[in-house]
């Protein structure tokens, strides 16, 4: 469902609106695929400065 640059730049956009960025120094979590649920990545966010 989710992938993609459009859909990146769209989520980032989202994040400035509620005062969040994406937190690059941080490390992305990759949860095991499920057949119930298939491939999730967790991305750190920041707040705003």
């Amino acid at each position: 469902m989710m992938g993609g640059e459009g859909t990146a730049e769209f989520l980032s956009c989202q994040l400035k609106n509620i005062g969040y960025e994406w937190d690059d120094t941080n490390p992305r979590i990759q949860l095991e695929p499920r057949g119930e649920r298939g491939y999730m990545e967790l991305v750190p966010v920041k707040k705003l400065s």
